[in-house]
């Protein structure tokens, strides 16, 4: 559920947990990026995904 403002998330685990989320764009890079194993490297981004995009690092 989003507050009034629409800048948190609510949300509710099977555990009982109740977590308040920051939507805002500043925030959810930072949470992406903390929960990234592995970085895509160039040689991924070119075989994989897109090939006629230079590389950037994601985080």
């Amino acid at each position: 559920m989003f507050s009034p403002g629409g800048h948190t998330l609510t949300s509710g685990g099977y555990d009982a947990t109740v977590r308040l989320w920051d939507t805002g764009p500043d925030e959810a890079m930072k949470n992406i990026c903390s929960s990234i194993v592995t970085s895509l490297t160039p040689d991924d981004q070119e075989r994989q995904y897109i090939s006629d995009l230079s590389y950037q690092r994601p985080c």
